[in-house]
């Protein structure tokens, strides 16, 4: 699954991550983030783009990826998705994986 439905990219903070795509046409960043307990998928996405298509321009602020080890589910995942600030012009994301500004103008689910 990786549907967004009704929630808010606060209810993201702390969830683990389990994949960063930035696509070769820069159309989007996304994150797949394991869901909430109180969701009815098992992963979700934390996506970042343009809405009149334009490509988002990365910055990775820094970066550290590393597989680890989250023995409350026994799992193997790149770290926590900390939070996520609106910026000017854009968003800054942090996270386990270390900080990323993303210049773009929307993202899903909303802040």
């Amino acid at each position: 699954m990786g549907g967004s439905v009704n929630m808010r990219m606060k209810e993201l903070e702390g969830e683990n991550i389990l994949a960063i795509e930035l696509p070769a046409d820069e159309s989007y960043l996304k994150f797949v983030v394991s869901a909430p307990e109180s969701s009815e998928y098992s992963t979700l996405n934390a996506r970042f783009f343009n809405s009149n298509g334009l490509k988002v321009e990365v910055e990775f602020l820094t970066l550290h990826l590393n597989l680890l080890w989250d023995s409350d589910d026994n799992s193997v995942t790149l770290g926590e998705f900390e939070y996520v600030d609106l910026v000017d012009g854009g968003y800054l994301i942090s996270g386990d994986f270390g900080q990323v500004m993303v210049r773009c103008n929307s993202c899903s689910p909303n802040i």
